[in-house]
């Protein structure tokens, strides 16, 4: 097995991808680690990641840049890049990643394995790099996830790492499954090329499973986006270090640095308003299956040399049209700020060879009832 870089492990350097944090030697092993040493894993090493996790990209100054497992000229995604290149190329069984805006699913789907991300609170979060990121909402948010290349490494996996006094929901798919479903996540930019792969993955459902568009007032994706942003940028400035904090304005291009505390109260209102929406979805179907991106995985993006990240506001093109680096890499991917447990799983590729991923979303503490859909909707596309 092998673990993101801003996971400790005992003996090995924790950098997060930063200067300063170089010659970082973990004195001890985080909390999900130490359950796997003591199950028998074996850790193999760190995986590469974008500086503090602030980019869909991975490239830092400490060990510089993971190109894409089959294709150099791209990324392989971030923040959990390396981890993905990983399983991909078989050096390791199972990556032990996080992910807060992506971090998890994007590389997975760039780099075609499975990326899993549980309920938040499951897992500890002790033991990260530099200390706890984050409390509040945001720790809710965060969540220690998986990738690996077949969802049986992560049914053997995640039993080991999951906390065990939280309530998991013993429930089973329907048969047929009932799947809500969105292929613009509320008018996101999507590429023909991926357009083309979810409508194709969707009509081979549909010859075994009953399909529903998802309705504007089923969820308010936007709304999700917005109350992610505003608590994101005002819990992380609060607590961390001034390097990351610098990092994160950059990212961010200072537009939230001005927040006050009726912005955040607010955007725990707006929260609480999604997660009850995706509970209701949740209470009429099986599941929500959405893109990952807007686009496979993209020619390598020039990062800023002094804080090796991306600006998420910048232009990005989306088949020659002009939208922001946010929209295409992670307007699909935040609105789950709501911390429902997700899985990005493989469905094809473009004519290029490019995987292509999908999310799968499901209720809260139904994790069993998640894998079971994925296994049924792999075995539809022979994955």
């Amino acid at each position: 097995m092998t673990v993101k870089d801003n996971l400790n492990v005992k003996g090995m350097k924790s950098t997060a991808g930063l200067r300063k944090l170089k010659d970082n030697l973990a004195g001890s092993d985080s909390e999900a680690v130490a359950r796997l040493r003591q199950a028998g894993a074996l850790i193999l090493g760190k995986t590469n990641m974008a500086p503090a996790a602030m980019d869909v990209q991975t490239d830092n100054p400490v060990y510089g840049r993971t190109n894409h497992p089959c294709f150099p000229e791209r990324t392989c995604g971030g923040s959990s890049g390396g981890g993905a290149c990983a399983v991909r190329l078989g050096i390791s069984d199972v990556d032990v990643g996080n992910d807060i805006m992506g971090s998890i699913r994007i590389p997975a789907s760039f780099c075609g394995v499975c990326g899993f991300v549980p309920t938040g609170g499951t897992i500890s979060l002790d033991g990260f790099a530099g200390g706890k990121p984050m409390g509040s909402s945001l720790s809710r948010m965060l969540r220690i996830g998986l990738q690996a290349r077949t969802l049986g490494d992560i049914q053997t996996v995640l039993p080991v790492v999951l906390d065990k006094h939280v309530p998991f929901i013993d429930e089973t798919a329907g048969h047929p499954l009932r799947i809500a479903w969105s292929d613009d996540c509320g008018h996101l930019p999507l590429s023909d090329v991926t357009k083309k792969r979810f409508a194709s993955f969707r009509q081979v459902l549909a010859a075994a499973h009953e399909l529903y568009p998802l309705q504007p007032n089923d969820f308010d994706f936007d709304l999700a986006r917005r109350c992610f942003i505003k608590l994101f940028y005002g819990a992380l400035a609060a607590m961390l270090p001034p390097p990351v904090v610098l990092i994160e304005k950059y990212v961010f291009q200072n537009r939230f640095l001005n927040s006050q505390l009726k912005d955040y109260l607010q955007a725990e209102n707006e929260l609480a308003t999604c997660t009850r929406q995706l509970e209701e979805l949740f209470d009429r179907f099986d599941c929500l299956i959405v893109p990952v991106t807007a686009t496979p995985a993209f020619l390598h993006q020039k990062p800023d040399k002094m804080r090796g990240v991306q600006p998420i506001y910048r232009s990005f093109l989306v088949d020659g049209q002009k939208t922001s680096y946010a929209s295409a890499n992670l307007g699909y991917t935040t609105p789950f700020c709501t911390a429902h447990p997700v899985i990005a799983m493989p469905i094809g590729k473009s004519e290029e060879g490019l995987p292509i991923g999908v999310q799968v979303v499901c209720g809260y503490h139904r994790e069993k009832k998640l894998l079971t859909v994925v296994h049924q909707l792999q075995a539809l596309i022979g994955s």
